[in-house]
């Protein structure tokens, strides 16, 4: 199975792309920005879900910052970008333990300036989850400081950090500066292929030249697995009254299709990298786009103003403005969130709104000149309209005292904050049970307005004509989120109905049968082998089927063949039943036999308790056969041992022996004879041998003797069981 964009663009990659990338763009990459370092020693952590003021920072920016976690959330490292060339504030860049990474020591001249408007941009390299590329611009004042070494400015630098290096504190290595000059202004969004990135930068001539006849450029860097890539070159827009209108702070909206530069708005292709269709913000907004946000689902623009009051220089009002993107003017889409008055000496100045991993939008505000404070708005729910977008006012207080002012939280590429309920797409087994009737083809459909699918039967548009039951998917696709349903498809058919007439056929060894269906008519079948004849000739045992179509419809039924043998019966040999034990009198079992006893009984199996003649019939409709057996009762066994004998020579029970039932079969027999102080007189080894009353060759005394037998029988069965006798015999002459 393949993703929509390998199947439009490499036609045969496997579906493990699909996932990765699902899952590392739609799930869990808004843990980059759980961690934010701004200001003077300033921080949030979203760990918990919420902002969590945090200390412990070493950043010092008025402007510039950056910060990236990991997918876990855990913090990699920060940076205010640089430093500025009159030595008032230095550039560094820091791990998760708040300490300089090695070559992370910025300075006053590497890397960009900590005053730019969007001084540093954070891009992890594609397929290295260790490396990131930092990219820096510089600051406008560095063209201000008297003989400076930078005339045109440090311009737009990259440096390579490795996260994995020092036991996991991290390393910069490489660098170099790819566009001079460059100030202030950088952004970044997700390729279209959803694996790359986009960095985009102005070569900011108007800093320069402050000319409106000046054509300035968009450089748009596609940052793939193997590095940055030569950028494609976008003229901005010319010939503007104020060169501030064209030239600017810039966003991208998170699903990559807009972005806004002073105060134009652009369509975007994320897959090529062209910035076109620009359409003027203006006189809706009316100062450049340092307080413009998109919502997290694009639908929205946000616009944070302080707007002075009549013709005073102390009253002004802080208002949130909502703006519809799907309207059309935009202007006309205008809704007021909120308006807060409020009485300052100076005007302070608003800072740019940021998306949170918590999906609100959280704003910076630089109150009075002499500052008062930063205070903090925050705006619940962007992704709704009108006033169910909840803006609040100063809901946090972060900073005191001059040396405290900042404008910014960071500047984070707002594609990892795409509401996952409304951007993401889950699998989904559709079921769909279809008469066949009057039709020639069902239609299966993937949800509407995805811009790629990719059907298991090759299709590529949002349909696909079938005429089988069975199971189909879809993968779609609309920006980077990715979905996929599976159809499971069932064309039941209630025009016709053919069938065999029997669900089993017997057939004896040697025999054979035509099969043919009932109402068949004139319409064509097959059978399971392919066949096509209206009969079909069996003679071995099997199952066999076949399909009957009309259209779209199709009746089927099977036929179980099964060839009989003439049943073989062996009950055994006669045998004996002893000391009430039982046995069983069994012959091997099929469905396809009868069976039946001298007693009635129709079982293939009985319980003998009785001696007896038994007698069992076994037959099918191929014949029948019986056999016999004759059960008797044990024969007694045990020993006759007479208790008297006169060994006088007048040959009448002259002799001492054992006798035994001539049915019984012994062995291991042995007898021993004692006198009656058990002295042994003689031993007996057979039943053959007997004891004539003589110990040594010498006549023995009359009196009582005593003995002990032993011995094994041997039943007709194969059983053996051992026994012992003992008693005792008188000697008389």
């Amino acid at each position: 199975m393949q993703t929509v964009r390998q199947y439009i663009r490499y036609f045969g990659c496997s579906i493990l792309w699909m996932l990765l990338t699902t899952h590392a763009h739609t799930q869990v990459e808004q843990n980059r920005a759980t961690h934010w370092y701004f200001g003077n020693q300033k921080g949030f952590d979203f760990s918990s879900g919420e902002p969590r003021q945090v200390e412990h920072s070493e950043i010092d920016a008025v402007e510039s910052c950056c910060s990236m976690s990991d997918l876990n959330g855990n913090l990699l490292f920060y940076t205010n970008g640089g430093g500025r060339e009159d030595g008032e504030s230095f550039g560094g860049i820091w791990n998760s333990d708040h300490e300089l990474m090695e070559g992370g020591d910025l300075g006053t001249t590497l890397g960009g300036g900590q005053s730019g408007f969007q001084g540093c941009l954070t891009v992890p390299k594609p397929a290295n989850p260790d490396l990131y590329y930092l990219f820096t611009v510089d600051h406008i004042e560095t063209l201000a400081f008297k003989d400076s070494q930078f005339p045109t400015g440090k311009g737009l630098n990259y440096l390579e950090i490795d996260v994995a290096a020092n036991d996991g504190k991290g390393k910069v290595q490489n660098g170099e500066t790819l566009i001079n000059p460059c100030f202030e202004y950088i952004s970044g969004t997700l390729h279209g292929n959803c694996t790359d990135y986009w960095v985009i930068a102005q070569t900011s001539h108007h800093y320069i030249e402050r000319s409106a006849d000046v054509a300035d450029t968009f450089y748009v860097f596609q940052i793939t697995e193997d590095g940055i890539q030569a950028p494609v070159k976008v003229p901005m827009i010319e010939g503007q009254p104020d060169f501030r209108d064209e030239y600017g702070p810039m966003k991208i909206s998170p699903d990559g299709k807009r972005i806004i530069c002073g105060l134009f708005m652009y369509d975007f292709d994320n897959l090529t990298g062209n910035i076109h269709n620009p359409t003027p913000l203006r006189p809706f907004i009316q100062d450049p786009t340092s307080s413009l946000a998109f919502s997290p689902n694009g639908n929205f623009l946000y616009n944070f103003q302080l707007n002075s009051l009549s013709d005073t220089t102390t009253s002004f009002a802080y208002t949130a403005y909502q703006y519809d993107l799907g309207a059309s003017p935009i202007d006309e889409s205008e809704i007021i969130l909120g308006e807060v008055f409020l009485s300052l000496t100076s005007r302070g100045r608003v800072g740019t709104p940021q998306i949170a991993p918590d999906g609100k939008i959280y704003t910076p505000f630089w109150m009075g000149n002499p500052f008062k404070k930063i205070a903090v708005t925050r705006l619940d729910f962007p992704d709704k309209k009108g006033e169910a977008a909840a803006f609040t006012f100063d809901v946090e207080e972060l900073s005191e005292g001059m040396n405290e002012r900042f404008l910014r939280f960071g500047n984070f590429m707002d594609y990892i904050f795409i509401e996952k309920e409304e951007k993401t797409f889950q699998e989904q087994s559709i079921p769909l049970n279809i008469n066949c009737e009057d039709q020639s083809e069902v239609i299966l459909k993937g949800p509407p307005n995805q811009s790629t699918y990719v059907w298991s039967e090759n299709g590529i548009t949002d349909t696909l004509a079938v005429t089988e039951s069975g199971k189909y998917w879809v993968n779609y696709a609309e920006g980077c989120a990715e979905g996929a349903d599976t159809f499971l498809l069932t064309i039941f058919n209630s025009q016709f109905d053919v069938s065999l007439p029997e669900d089993i056929v017997f057939l004896c060894e040697n025999e054979r049968k035509m099969l043919r269906p009932d109402n068949l008519g004139n319409k064509p079948l097959s059978w399971q082998d392919g066949t096509t004849s209206l009969e079909y000739e069996v003679d071995q045992a099997g199952v066999y089927s076949f399909v009957a179509e009309e259209g779209l419809c199709k009746a089927s039924d099977s036929v179980e063949v099964v060839v009989l043998e003439t049943p073989v019966l062996e009950l055994g040999r006669d045998t004996i039943i002893c000391n009430r034990n039982s046995f069983s009198l069994t012959t091997e079992f099929s469905p396809y036999n009868w069976y039946e006893w001298q007693d009635g009984r129709q079982t293939n199996s009985i319980e003998v308790t009785v001696a007896g003649e038994y007698e069992l019939t076994v037959g099918n409709d191929c014949g029948e056969v019986n056999d016999q057996i004759k059960v008797e009762n044990c024969p007694d066994c045990e020993l006759y041992i007479p208790n008297i004998f006169s060994p006088n020579g007048d040959n009448q029970n002259d002799q001492f022996k054992a006798y035994v039932n001539s049915q019984c079969n012994l062995s291991n027999f042995r007898m021993q004879i004692m006198d009656k102080w058990g002295n042994g007189m003689t031993e007996l080894n057979s039943l053959k041998e007997s004891w004539d009353g003589s110990h040594q060759q010498q006549r023995s005394l009359e009196g009582v003797y005593w003995y002990v037998a032993s011995y094994t029988i041997i039943w007709p069965d194969g059983r053996q069981e051992s026994k012992v006798q003992s008693g005792e015999v008188t000697l008389v002459r």
